[in-house]
């Protein structure tokens, strides 16, 4: 999986968020910037792009939401990317001006109604509430709009207006942060306003008009709301995920990122003097390498910083001690012989690779594993104490059914006296659940539902017998009466069993009288059952008496008949299957006087066509 991170996040942030996914099992494979994913998502699906020896396209993405703003300049070309700036504030956004007209809203409610919306949580909650959708009303109407809250406190109801000319004056150096801002990405990147081709906002904070107008002043340019405001962060995550996944087709396009922060190592020189070197500035493209040449005789330490301390509260990325540096015995670099050579002629000298120990701020992956397991337990505790939370729930909810029903449609099926030890032993449960039974093990709940339902369920049963017999009776009684027909046919010389055995028939005949028997007992038995007695015999017991007789009488009546004999023809003559000489092949020889009489006769009426002579 991927996982956005905001562009001013640091090092030791990004680390702490790849920790917490591994220690909640995810496979991370890349974080990715906000404005890098907006980024993406834009230029991903556009066919215009001038081609990569061309002058790249540049544009402007200001990405406000609820508490933060992001703003980046990207050159665009034809399947490819790359970041010029960045810029942001971690602390502003649009709840910034929830608090503002809030706090507004509750100076006029403290001097009119004499309420302190401030000291109780709950009111200010609500009232933040209202004023965020307020603020969203502001964004279509610059006239006063009204604000009512029933029962805010003390059972007051309270009521104001506000309009966007008030909010945009209160708001003034909230206003100035932004444009701040803007400002400092339009230098860091150093484009002019000219370069610029267009502005993309995202956010839902870019949809208030004092914003929009800053960003137009800023830039000289209508914003664009060519991407979703709302998911377009999300959607260049989902591309770049796909594009490092093998399960999917995706168009190639690359992305050159930057550093939003400078970074500097720091040292102490042989003489023990403490020297530093910027190694990369700010917005400087990653992932980068740089070779650096230091000169040691012994293991030495280098400290990664951010260049500028005091905007962090800790500038220290992580030191890295580079361990076995042993020089040789006159000073000079240890080189590595060629022992198939004479030792008298001299080898070049190797790179060899340095142990360097790390230190960061992030996890040992001794510590991962410890919090791995953590997790797991905590996952397994949470599991135990649904299902217990479930066994409890399953008696509290028993209760209420069973107490219902023997009161409804379980009354007749249960006796009075039954019913009134079933009752009290319903209520001393639910006092139970709510005294010692607040919080017991899982299994106690189990027993105490299984020692509800002995005395519930057979009610129930009850019920449901007396539902399912009838039906249970009649199709076993068409079954026996089926049979009886055939058997009665059968009697009456139908050509359809004229073939069984009159043994056979009878043993059907007696099976087909104990049956209807065992049918007339047992509707006897269940007719002089009281309702709340446990009845003789179960509908599935009826149904498998059906089973029963039917395995017993239909191979004797669904017996098929035998096939008739077929007697085979006599072989033929073989003289006889010659023909007579002088017989023709398609029939009796004829006449040639018949012939001759069944030939038509010329007349002079008919005369022969006359033939076509050259």
């Amino acid at each position: 999986m991927l996982l956005q991170v905001p562009v001013y996040f640091t090092d030791a942030e990004r680390r702490a968020l790849l920790d917490a996914a591994i220690t909640a099992g995810l496979n991370v494979l890349r974080l990715l910037n906000e404005t890098t994913a907006v980024a993406l998502c834009y230029g991903i699906y556009k066919q215009d792009l001038p081609a990569p020896e061309e002058k790249p396209r540049n544009v402007v993405f200001v990405d406000c939401g609820a508490a933060n703003i992001q703003v980046c300049a990207v050159a665009f070309n034809k399947g490819k990317l790359k970041m010029l700036a960045t810029a942001a504030d971690s602390n502003l956004g649009g709840r910034d001006f929830d608090r503002l007209m809030a706090q507004h809203f509750a100076n006029e409610f403290k001097s009119r109604y004499k309420i302190d919306a401030s000291s109780n949580p709950r009111a200010w909650v609500r009232l933040c509430s209202e004023v965020e959708k307020l603020k969203k009303q502001m964004s279509a109407n610059s006239t006063d709009l009204p604000i009512n809250i029933e029962c805010f406190m003390d059972d007051k109801d309270v009521s104001g207006k506000l309009n966007r000319t008030s909010v945009e004056e209160m708001s003034s150096h909230i206003l100035r942060r932004v444009e701040t801002t803007l400002q400092q990405c339009l230098s860091d990147s150093n484009l002019k306003v000219d370069d610029i081709t267009s502005v993309e906002i995202v956010g839902g904070s870019t949809r208030v008009p004092s914003i929009k107008h800053l960003i137009e002043k800023v830039f000289k340019k209508i914003p664009s709301t060519t991407l979703n405001q709302d998911e377009a962060v999300a959607r260049g995550c989902a591309l770049q995920c796909a594009m490092l996944s093998p399960a999917f087709k995706v168009r190639e396009f690359s992305i050159t990122d930057v550093q939003p922060y400078s970074i500097q190592l720091v040292w102490q020189d042989e003489s023990g003097q403490e020297a530093d070197m910027e190694v990369f500035p700010k917005n400087h493209q990653v992932p980068f390498s740089k070779m650096l040449t230091f000169f040691r005789r012994e293991p030495f330490t280098l400290q990664a910083q951010y260049t500028q301390p005091s905007i962090f509260p800790d500038p220290i990325i992580g030191h890295y001690t580079i361990e076995n540096v042993n020089p040789g015995p006159e000073g000079e670099c240890q080189k590595k012989m060629d022992t198939e050579k004479p030792p008298e002629t001299p080898q070049p000298a190797k790179t060899v690779e340095l142990p360097v120990k790390e230190v960061v701020k992030a996890h040992t992956p001794n510590d991962l594993n410890i919090l791995v397991e953590r997790e797991a337990q905590m996952v397994q505790a949470d599991k135990l104490e649904n299902e217990r939370i479930n066994a409890k729930n399953a008696v509290e909810e028993y209760v209420y059914d069973i107490r219902g029903k023997i009161h409804d449609e379980l009354e007749k099926y249960i006796s009075d006296a039954d019913r009134d030890k079933l009752s009290i032993q319903l209520e001393d449960t639910e006092n139970w659940l709510y005294e010692e039974g607040e919080d017991c093990k899982k299994q106690v709940y189990l027993d105490k539902l299984a020692d509800l339902k002995k005395q519930g369920e057979p009610i129930k049963t009850r019920k449901r017998e007396r539902d399912d017999l009838p039906r249970a009776f009649e199709i076993l009684s068409g079954s026996v009466q089926l049979i009886r027909k055939a058997v009665d046919l059968f009697k009456q010389g139908d050509e359809k069993y004229n073939h069984l055995e009159a043994a056979q028939v009878e043993k059907v005949e007696k099976a087909i009288e104990e049956k209807q028997d065992w049918v007339d007992k047992h509707l006897g038995l269940v007719s002089s059952t009281a309702l709340h007695n446990d009845l003789p015999v179960t509908a599935s017991q009826v149904l498998s008496e059906k089973g029963t007789f039917e395995a017993l009488v239909n191979p004797i009546m669904n017996k098929p008949k035998p096939k008739p004999k077929v007697e085979e023809p006599p072989p033929a003559d073989k003289e006889g299957g010659k023909k007579a000489e002088g017989e023709q092949s398609n029939g009796p020889k004829v006449d040639e006087e018949q012939q001759q009489q069944q030939q038509p006769q010329q007349t002079p009426n008919n005369p022969p066509e006359p033939m076509d002579v050259d």
